[in-house]
């Protein structure tokens, strides 16, 4: 979504529609972004990605708000980025296996197969 500006300093959303599947391949990226911990595997090994590893950062988000901190925090950015590439992800035992299902299932390396927005 974007936000623009009205007359009366309210914002207004608009939203921009999907674009057929057959289309994506347009929009593949392979630039590096974002805060190291939110960074998927794609981005930190310069692989193709589309807006699919946007979901890793909700699952990164998941982890951090049951947790307190990041699932791949480690000592200096290159064995974050290590345990990252490797996904090597560990819960606490308070964590419900619930939401290990449902953060393990997003924080995987992403391909056609994976979960969806709707399934989170």
């Amino acid at each position: 979504m974007l936000a623009d500006s009205i007359e009366d300093g309210r914002e207004e959303l608009m939203c921009i529609l999907p674009v057929p599947s057959r289309l994506m391949v347009a929009f593949r990226r392979t630039t590096l972004c974002g805060t190291l911990d939110y960074l998927p595997p794609e981005m930190i090994e310069a692989r193709a990605h589309d807006e699919k590893v946007d979901l890793w950062s909700l699952g990164v988000l998941c982890y951090e708000f049951l947790v307190g901190k990041p699932p791949f925090e480690a000592e200096g950015n290159t064995a974050t980025y290590r345990r990252i590439s490797k996904i090597d992800l560990h819960f606490p035992q308070h964590v419900s296996d619930g939401a290990k299902d449902l953060i393990t299932k997003v924080l995987t390396v992403f391909t056609e197969s994976n979960v969806t927005v709707s399934f989170v």
